[in-house]
């Protein structure tokens, strides 16, 4: 079950997610459901089409997860996606 603590360990595609910091100005707000990951980058589906989100530096807000919107640095996430399952962060 994902959880508020866990959820850097587990599966994000599926999931909503909204870009809440950035250094990159143009995809603060930025919000749809993920589709994809790799190493270093998010693809969210918006409204506006797919769009490509790096981890690195960003604040994503995910939820519900557990009936509450939880904040995460995408610093926790850096990394391939099937090693990070199951570990601990």
């Amino acid at each position: 079950m994902i959880t508020s603590t866990n959820i850097a360990g587990h599966e994000l595609v599926g999931l909503y997610a909204r870009v809440m910091s950035s250094p990159c100005a143009g995809i603060i707000g930025l919000n749809g459901g993920i589709i994809d990951e790799t190493k270093s980058m998010v693809s969210i589906r918006t409204s506006g089409g797919v769009k490509q989100v790096p981890k690195a530096h960003t604040t994503f807000e995910i939820g519900p997860v557990g009936g509450t919107t939880v904040s995460l640095d995408g610093s926790r996430i850096l990394g391939r996606p099937h090693a990070r399952l199951g570990a601990r962060r």
